[in-house]
C-alpha cells in the first residue's frame, strides 16, 4: 500500500492504463472536484500540467503513479488535465 501525506488532495478519479499505454478515467467520484467539472468514466486522459509554471506531461509515457503524484497537491492547487472524450478534445481545471 501507498502512503500519501494527508495535506495532499485529489480531484476524486480512479485512473486505469490501457494496454497500448493510454490513460483513462474508469470512475468519478461523486462530490469531488473532476464530478463537480464534467469529467466522466471512459473520458481518456491525454496529459497533465500542474500550476504554477510546469510543462505539459503527456499521460501514455508516464506511469499511473506519476500522474497521481502530478494530479495531487494541497487543497486549491490548480491542474490542468487535457482530455479526450470520444473524438472531442477537452481541458478541465
Amino acid at each position: 500500500s501507498q502512503c500519501v501525506p494527508l495535506s495532499k488532495v485529489g480531484i476524486g478519479v480512479v485512473l486505469s492504463k490501457g494496454t497500448s499505454g493510454e490513460v483513462f478515467v474508469d470512475e468519478v467520484l461523486p462530490g469531488k472536484p473532476a464530478h463537480k467539472y464534467g469529467m466522466s468514466a471512459r473520458d481518456q486522459i491525454l496529459g497533465v500540467t500542474s500550476i504554477p509554471g510546469s510543462s505539459f506531461v503527456p499521460a501514455e509515457s508516464s506511469t499511473l503513479e506519476e500522474l497521481v503524484d502530478l494530479i495531487r497537491g494541497e487543497e486549491g492547487t490548480v491542474v490542468i488535465l487535457d482530455v479526450l472524450r470520444g473524438e472531442a478534445p477537452l481541458q478541465f481545471q
